[in-house]
């Protein structure tokens, strides 16, 4: 029980993170033109979107 807890806890902090990192990368992109830095943070959200597939895909299984 105590881990299942704790993995909604996981995809829904991941899942945040995830909208933060990409909403970050177009507002830095759009405000300040920078695209070098809003493509760290892009490939920060593309690495989060993996992880949180893994942790969806695995909370299905069990």
């Amino acid at each position: 029980m105590k881990n299942r807890i704790l993995q909604g806890f996981g995809i829904i902090l991941i899942g945040a993170l995830l909208v933060v990192c990409f909403v970050q990368g177009l507002v830095m992109q759009w405000q300040f033109g920078s695209t070098l830095d809003a493509t760290g943070l892009y490939m920060a959200s593309f690495a989060l979107l993996i992880i949180f597939r893994k942790l969806w895909k695995d909370g299905g299984k069990r």
